[in-house]
C-alpha cells in the first residue's frame, strides 16, 4: 500500500491545471500561516501584556475592537493572497486603504497609546512570529518522526555514495569531469587567447598567417581527440566490468524484486520474508553484497537507489541482476527512474541499511503471522468480508490475495502508496476511504464504508505491527 520526476505525469494535466492546483496550495500554506500569526498575537497579548488591568466595561470594548482589527487583518491577508498576480513579470497588489478597516476612535486610541504600551506590542508581535517559527518547526519534525527513522535518512545524491558500486561511479564520474574540464580550458582558453590577440589594432589592413594544409595542426587535432575518446572507452569499460553482476556465493543475502504499478515488492526467498516498498539489508563489521533479482509485472521500471547503485531497467519476460555493498548504516531513498504510467512520481522506495542484529530481529518479526489483538474482530471481519481479501495477504487469515502488496505487517512501514503519504492514521483512513484522493490513478478502488466499518478497519490495520 505503499520516484526520477516531482511532477506527475498526467496527461489530463495541463499547464494551466498545476498552475491553479500550485496556488492553491500556496493559498492554503498562506491561510494556515495567517491562523498561526493571529493565535500567536492572541497569546502573547493575553498573557504577555504588562498594561494595568482595566475595568469590566473597557474590557468589553477594547475586546471588541481587538476582535474587529483582528478579523479585518485576516481578510485582509487572505483577500491579498487570493487577489495577487503576476502580469508581464510584475507582481499587482490590491491597495489596503486604511479606511476600510480603521474607525477614526481606533485611530485617537492608537495616537494616545503611551509609549510603554506601543513597546509592549512589539514585544508581542515579535513573541507572536517566534511562536509562529515554533510551531511550523514542531509539525516538521513530527512529520519527519518514524520508529525507521531512528537511523539517519540519506536524501538521494549522486555524488554522495555509501556502497561499492556508487563508489565506483563516482570516481569514474571524477575523472570524466577532470577530462572534459580540461578540454573545456583549452579551448575556451585558445578562443579568448585569439580574441585578445587578434583585437582591432593598427595593422588592420594585414592578412594574419593562413595555417590551412598545415600537416602538424591537422595531426594534433586528429589524434588528440583519438587519444581522449580511447581513454574514455577503457576507463568506462573497467567500470562497467567492474559492476557486473556477481554470482552470489553460498550464505549470500538474495533478494527478489518485483516492480508494480506503482509499489515495489521485495522477497527474501530464502529467509521467507515478503514486504513491500521498504528493502532491509544487513551491515556487518565488514560490508558484503547483497544481490538483488529485478523483474516485473506489467511494465517497465528502473530500480535506482543513488547512493548505493545505478540505474538498472525491470524489462517484462527477462531478470536482470544487480548488487549493492553498503558501507553505512541509514535510509536511503530511492526511485522508479523509467516512466511507467501516471504515478510513476509516486514510486518511491526505501533501502534500511541497518546492523546485523536489528535486521535479525526485523527478519524474526517479518516472519511471524499477524498480531491477534483483542477488542478488532470488527475491524478483522470488515477486512476478510470485502475485496480486500482477495487482493492483500494479512498471514494468520483468510485474506490471500497477490494483487496488491502483503500487509501482514503494514504498520512496520513508514509510508503508504510507495512514498505517497506517511503512515499514520489520518492517511491511512484517507487511504482506505478513495485512495485517489492521495494517489491518484492508484489501481486500488474506493471502497465506500460508511464511517463506522472505515473507523474499525482502519483500527485493525493499525495493529498489524
Amino acid at each position: 500500500m505503499h520516484g526520477t520526476s516531482l511532477v506527475s505525469m498526467d496527461p489530463a494535466a495541463s499547464p494551466t491545471r498545476l498552475v491553479s492546483r500550485a496556488a492553491a496550495h500556496f493559498l492554503q500554506i498562506g491561510e494556515s500561516l495567517a491562523i498561526a500569526a493571529n493565535v500567536a498575537a492572541y497569546c502573547s497579548s493575553r498573557f504577555l501584556s504588562a498594561s494595568p488591568t482595566p475595568g469590566v466595561e473597557e474590557i468589553g470594548r477594547a475586546g471588541q475592537r481587538e476582535a474587529r482589527r483582528r478579523l479585518a487583518t485576516r481578510a485582509r491577508l487572505v483577500s491579498f493572497l487570493r487577489t495577487t498576480r503576476h502580469r508581464r513579470g510584475r507582481t499587482v497588489r490590491p491597495a489596503f486603504p486604511a479606511e476600510e478597516t480603521d474607525t477614526s476612535r481606533d485611530r485617537e486610541v492608537r495616537r494616545a497609546r503611551p509609549a510603554s504600551q506601543a513597546g509592549s506590542a512589539h514585544l508581542r508581535v515579535r513573541v507572536g512570529w517566534a511562536a509562529v517559527a515554533l510551531l511550523t518547526a514542531l509539525l516538521l519534525a513530527a512529520g519527519a518522526a518514524h520508529a525507521s527513522d531512528r537511523l539517519p535518512v540519506h536524501l538521494p545524491k549522486v555524488l554522495v555514495p555509501a556502497s561499492t558500486p556508487a563508489a565506483t561511479i563516482r570516481e569514474l564520474t571524477n575523472l570524466l569531469f577532470l577530462i572534459t574540464g580540461a578540454i573545456f580550458v583549452a579551448v575556451e582558453g585558445t578562443l579568448f587567447w585569439a580574441i585578445w590577440r587578434r583585437r582591432r589594432g593598427g595593422d588592420e589592413e594585414r592578412e594574419p598567417p593562413q595555417v590551412y594544409g598545415s600537416h602538424p595542426v591537422e595531426l594534433a587535432w586528429t589524434v588528440a581527440p583519438l587519444i581522449v575518446v580511447a581513454v574514455l572507452f577503457l576507463v568506462t569499460s573497467r567500470v562497467v566490468f567492474s559492476l557486473k553482476p556477481r554470482t552470489p556465493h553460498a550464505g549470500a543475502l538474495r533478494v527478489e524484486v518485483v516492480g508494480h504499478q506503482w509499489w515495489w515488492e521485495f522477497r527474501y526467498p530464502d529467509l521467507g520474508v515478503v514486504t513491500a516498498n521498504e528493502l532491509h539489508v544487513p551491515l556487518g563489521d565488514t560490508p558484503r553484497p547483497v544481490f538483488l533479482s529485478l523483474q516485473t509485472a506489467d511494465v517497465i521500471h528502473s530500480f535506482w537507489v543513488p547512493a548505493l547503485a545505478g540505474k538498472t531497467d525491470l524489462i517484462p519476460n527477462r531478470v536482470n541482476q544487480l548488487w549493492i555493498e553498503p558501507h553505512e548504516p541509514g535510509v536511503y531513498l530511492g526511485q522508479c527512474a523509467e516512466y511507467c504510467g501516471t504515478q510513476h512520481a509516486h514510486m518511491r522506495l526505501r533501502v534500511v541499511v541497518e546492523p546485523e542484529a536489528d535486521f535479525r530481529r526485523w527478519v524474526v518479526d517479518q516472519r511471524q503471522p499477524a498480531p491477534r489483538v483483542p477488542g478488532v474482530d470488527v475491524g478483522r471481519a470488515v477486512f476478510t468480508s470485502l475485496t480486500c481479501a482477495s487482493c492483500h495477504t494479512i498471514r494468520g487469515t483468510d485474506a490471500d490475495g497477490t494483487v496488491g502488496p502483503d500487509l501482514t505487517h503494514l504498520m512496520s512501514r513508514a509510508t503508504l502508496g510507495a512514498g505517497a503519504a506517511p503512515n499514520d492514521r489520518a492517511h491511512l483512513l484517507a487511504w482506505i476511504e478513495d485512495p485517489a484522493t492521495v494517489k491518484p490513478g492508484a489501481r486500488m478502488p474506493a471502497l465506500r464504508l460508511d464511517e463506522s466499518q472505515l473507523a474499525a478497519l482502519v483500527t485493525y490495520l493499525r495493529t498489524l505491527h
